[in-house]
């Protein structure tokens, strides 16, 4: 499997900003009765072994843009603006910031609903309706296990209480409670919720007191190799699952994972665009640490497959190596253009190092 990593450009929009702690029920509305634009504001107090700390996050959005600001405790607020060509992340005052491009983003899809549907709690009971931030909404409760929850900061059972909005326009979690037996618990709440509404266009300009600049490119692990040494023959196409028959004239079918995907003609990015190789760890969605090989692109080829990315959404980026898929991720939402990682995560360490062996070539004395 192979994943273009995003955190270290989207991080302001998974800490515990808009509803720390939210659940995720089916949304009720159709996509299409969805606000166009908003203002919202959301506070979040969370007690963890008697410490009390409060999130205050206010968000505006429009179909294309989108400003937020988060402030913790008494600290400066830190924004994060998009203004439809550039996002831009610095921290109120800072003569310092940092700038990248997202391709194609669909602030709807890939930025409110994220931020108001983070957290899944299992068998959850309808309890009553109440109004919250000014529309009607469904009570639920229902119970989490910390065992279940990687990185929980509660103990044993959190019983939780879930106000999810019924209009159409906002179906999302505009109220939370959460506690469990030795006392910590948190409250996040929409406190003021503004729809459909004209918003200013200064709140998505950047700062002009502060200068930005690129996301740093960290490399950790091990190399095993680099341009402009031998390197083994490496692509990446753009792909279609292939069900039955044949595949059109000149795309060439490849199976992966039990799947027959239809290559197509001309790969987005090759050998010549491929700066290095490292083996570094890699935090999988479930389950323990593993190591991956991450594959470098040079700066054109990352830009080219973001913006590729960005139009193909429900197809597939297939990672060859010597001529053999050992990637297949299916593309579901954007990445930056300076995203220059792909991860190749194999079954087993065998395969892992087979799989570096054909990269290095003649250079396997690398990797010992």
């Amino acid at each position: 499997m192979c994943r273009l990593r995003q955190r270290d450009y989207r991080q302001s929009l998974v800490v515990a900003a808009l509803l720390a702690f939210l659940s995720a029920v089916p949304a009720a509305a159709a996509q299409g009765g969805l606000a166009t634009s908003g203002q919202v504001v959301a506070h979040t107090r969370r007690t963890v072994g008697g410490k009390t700390t409060l999130t205050i996050a206010k968000l505006w959005f429009t179909r294309n843009r989108y400003r937020l600001e988060t402030s913790y405790d008494s600290g400066r607020p830190v924004i994060e603006v998009y203004n439809g060509r550039a996002a831009y992340r610095w921290t109120e005052g800072a003569r310092n910031g940092r700038v990248w491009h997202p391709t194609g983003l669909n602030v709807i899809q890939e930025v409110v609903h994220p931020l108001l549907e983070q957290s899944k709690v299992p068998h959850l009971k309808r309890i009553g309706t109440a109004r919250v931030a000014g529309l009607p909404c469904t009570i639920y409760s229902g119970v989490r296990q910390a065992s279940a929850t990687p990185g929980a900061w509660w103990k044993g059972a959190l019983a939780v209480r879930i106000w999810r909005s019924q209009d159409r326009r906002f179906p999302y979690v505009l109220r939370t409670t959460g506690a469990d037996a030795k006392g910590n618990r948190v409250e996040s709440e929409v406190i003021e919720l503004r729809l459909n509404l004209k918003i200013p266009e200064d709140r998505f300009r950047p700062s002009t007191f502060t200068q930005f600049l690129p996301p740093p490119d960290v490399r950790r692990g091990r190399q095993l190799i680099a341009a402009p040494l031998p390197i083994g023959p490496v692509a990446i196409h753009l792909a279609d699952p292939l069900k039955a028959g044949k595949a059109s004239p000149g795309r060439r079918v490849v199976s992966f994972a039990g799947q027959r995907l239809a290559l197509e003609p001309r790969a987005l990015a090759g050998t010549r665009d491929l700066q290095e190789a490292r083996l570094e760890p890699h935090a999988a969605p479930k389950g323990k640490p593993q190591e991956a090989i991450v594959l470098y692109l040079s700066p054109a080829a990352a830009a080219r497959v973001a913006r590729t990315g960005a139009k193909a959404r429900g197809r597939y980026l297939v990672v060859l190596v010597g001529g053999k898929p050992v990637a297949a991720p299916r593309i579901q939402r954007t990445w930056p253009e300076e995203e220059n990682r792909v991860y190749i995560v194999a079954s087993s360490a065998k395969q892992l190092s087979q799989i570096a062996a054909t990269l290095q070539g003649p250079l396997r004395s690398l990797s010992r």
